[in-house]
This record gives structure tokens, C-alpha cells and sequence, in this order.
């Protein structure tokens, strides 16, 4: 469980990195706030798991999603397997763009200012027809029972009622999962872990790489 002072703590390392990035906007930095789409890209690389009933895999799923445009997907796990890119590949199949904001684009010091950030995130999805990805979403889902301050609650609260009014695709993304407001998690119609890749996927993801560069097929030796 997460204590009240690192709760803290993190939100303002948020704030601190909105400041330098709104600091780096005016003095006209070049800023790459986006994540590189997936060449290549194969659910089969995937080590999913997910909490529902269903057999649904996961190609079934991104048709699913893809043929009815509206969805709430949460992905949770240890970071750099696949989440943003599994975002990425939802928007493709579904022929729409995707649209990604951090808790640092979203969070400011203004009294209120995190709030209308988050209306105007749904929004601009909105008017884009996009597929909305939160990353960082524990940022703004932190569980309420342990809120101690009017912003934990309120922000908690606007994103969830956005959330509710939502009719396009959007898709949260935390390596915390623990964290997570229980309310929060009953608005999304499916809850993906995503881990590690299992020794087979990787050495055929290995494998696969090595021959479209080009390379010799690895050799065992018994």
C-alpha cells in the first residue's frame, strides 16, 4: 500500500516535471512528447493476462473494440511489455489516431487547472474521433481512501465523471496497479496484465529479428 507521503511525493515530482516542460515550451525547445509507433507489430510477442470470464483473446478483443469504437481498457504492469505499443496497435486496426497524454502534460499548480486539463483531454479526443491513451494513469486514480488532500478527491472525481460521459475508446496505462481507486476499476470493461515475455516468445522474437536482418539462425550446441 501506498503511504500518503509518497503519494505526495510523486505528485510533485509530476508538477516539478510539468513546470520544466511548460518552461521548455517557451524558450522553444524541441520537445518529443511521443511515443514511437511499433513496426512490425504481433500480439503473438505478447504475455497477457486478463481478468474477466471470458476466453477472449486478444486479437478477438482489438476487433472487438476496434468494430464498436467505444471501450475503457485498463493495462497494468511492470513497464516495457508492450503497453503503449499494444495502444498503438489498438488504434491502427482501428483505423483511428491515437492520442497520448502523461499525468505531467495534464497536472499544473493552478487551483482547478488539473481538472478542466482533464475535461479538455476527452475533449480533444472527442472532436478528433481518437483513441484516448492515459499514461501514468495511478497519477490521477490514486485510491481515495487514503486522500488527505481536497485535490486527491477532486481529481479523482472529475476523471471518473469524464470517464462515465466518454462514448470513444480510452485506454489507461500504470505500473501500479495496487494503487488504483476501487470505483476506478469497475468502469473498465477489461483489465489487461501485461508481463514479462514468457523463454519461448523470446527466443522466437529473437529468432524472427535475427532473420529479417539478415543473420544465420543461432546454433545449439548439446
Amino acid at each position: 500500500m501506498q503511504h500518503s507521503s509518497d503519494q505526495t511525493s510523486s505528485y510533485l515530482q509530476l508538477q516539478f516535471d510539468a513546470q520544466m516542460k511548460e518552461r521548455r515550451n517557451a524558450q522553444g525547445a524541441s520537445i518529443s512528447g511521443a511515443y514511437p509507433e511499433p513496426k512490425d507489430y504481433q500480439l503473438e510477442y505478447l504475455n497477457t493476462d486478463t481478468d474477466t470470464d471470458t476466453d477472449t483473446d486478444m486479437h478477438s478483443l482489438v476487433t472487438s473494440i476496434a468494430k464498436n469504437k467505444k471501450g475503457k481498457v485498463l493495462l497494468f504492469g511492470p513497464p516495457g511489455c508492450g503497453k503503449t505499443a499494444f495502444a498503438h496497435h489498438l488504434a491502427k486496426t482501428s483505423d483511428r489516431p491515437l492520442m497520448v497524454k502523461r499525468a505531467s502534460d495534464i497536472i499544473s499548480m493552478g487551483l482547478g487547472e488539473t481538472e478542466t486539463n482533464l475535461r479538455n483531454m476527452f475533449d480533444e479526443a472527442s472532436r478528433d474521433d481518437a483513441i484516448l491513451l492515459l499514461d501514468e494513469a495511478d497519477s490521477f486514480l490514486q485510491d481515495r481512501r487514503h486522500a488527505e488532500r481536497s485535490w486527491e478527491l477532486t481529481q479523482v472525481n472529475e476523471l471518473l465523471t469524464q470517464m462515465e460521459n466518454f462514448n470513444g475508446v480510452f485506454v489507461c496505462a500504470t505500473n501500479f496497479m495496487e494503487h488504483l481507486d476501487q470505483a476506478a476499476m469497475r468502469r473498465f470493461s477489461f483489465k489487461l496484465k501485461f508481463d514479462y515475455l514468457k523463454p519461448d516468445q523470446s527466443e522466437l522474437l529473437f529468432n524472427n529479428t535475427l532473420k529479417k536482418l539478415g543473420g544465420a539462425q543461432p546454433t545449439i550446441l548439446v
